[in-house]
């Protein structure tokens, strides 16, 4: 039996005729270096995946679990990770600029270095995500008051230049800034 990975337009990205989940094909796939860009992976259960370095450029994963999987290097941008469960993975160097990460789960996650410009995060839930080095310009952080969202994350090393909007006021978050300075904020 094959299992077929296809784009958000129908067409047959990527065929894999040794895997018997999709998870296994998506990881054949990356080992191989296909280009995953458009891929439909809309409520796909890839827990524990290993997409290290995937291009995954304008997927939809829309409803995603995938919890403890390796992303680290994996391209998202302009994909959406609307609701995907992303609890506890590795998505350092990631690049999700431009990605739709609303109510995203991204609970105890590894962000450093990632790339987050103009990502979408409203009601994200990035309790304990670790956020160092990151780059957060023109990112919008959800806002606890009402809206059910977490954000109790460490951003030690954020981009200095930083443009993040935060709705709300700065009561509504437990955020660490551990070596931030802002004599000239």
């Amino acid at each position: 039996m094959s299992i077929l990975i296809r784009s958000l337009r129908g067409k047959v990205i990527f065929e894999s005729s040794g895997a018997s989940r999709l998870r296994e094909a998506l990881e054949e796939a990356v080992a191989k270096g296909v280009d995953l860009s458009k891929a439909n992976l809309v409520s796909a259960d890839l827990d524990g995946a290993d997409l290290r370095g995937a291009r995954l450029c304008g997927a939809s994963l829309l409803g995603a679990s995938l919890r403890n999987a390796f992303l680290t290097g994996a391209d998202f941008s302009s994909g959406t990770l609307e609701g995907a469960d992303l609890g506890e993975s590795t998505l350092s160097l990631a690049n999700l600029s431009g990605a739709n990460l609303r109510r995203a789960r991204l609970r105890w996650s590894t962000l450093c270095g990632a790339d987050l410009r103009n990502a979408v995060l409203d009601k994200a839930d990035l309790h304990r995500a670790d956020l160092d080095g990151a780059d957060l310009r023109n990112v919008s952080l959800p806002s606890d008051s009402g809206s059910g969202s977490d954000l109790n994350a460490r951003l030690n090393g954020t981009a200095p230049q930083a443009n993040i909007a935060v709705r709300g006021s700065f009561a509504d978050y437990a955020l660490e800034f551990p070596e931030a300075n802002f004599l000239s904020a």
